[in-house]
């Protein structure tokens, strides 16, 4: 595990009966910690941060599109089957975030 995840006081030091359950759980919390924001790029952190950077680039990109559309102007515009699919592929993107998430 990273280093960062270690605590500054041994299970010996803190006051708690059960040292066993609270050495458990600090293995546990490590577990975790990693899980939700380690070094691997598959963590968790990561997934979602992927995930609302696509979001943010869809919308950007849909709201020029709309505005090409309201607004034509001579030499801009969307290619429209490259369009369906940027949608589609975002609309699948979501869905597999959330299956390897849960």
């Amino acid at each position: 595990m990273n280093q960062r995840y270690d605590y500054k006081y041994s299970i010996d030091n803190c006051d708690i009966v059960d040292k066993k359950k609270g050495e458990k759980y600090r293995d546990k919390r490590r577990e975790w910690l990693e899980w939700l924001r380690g070094e691997d790029m598959h963590t968790i952190s990561t997934q979602i941060h992927s995930m609302l950077l696509d979001y943010a680039l869809f919308y950007t990109v849909d709201g020029l599109e709309r505005i090409s559309i309201e607004e034509p102007e001579e030499g801009v515009g969307f290619n429209g089957p490259i369009m369906r699919l940027f949608n589609v592929g975002l609309d699948c993107t979501p869905q597999v975030g959330q299956n390897m998430l849960g």
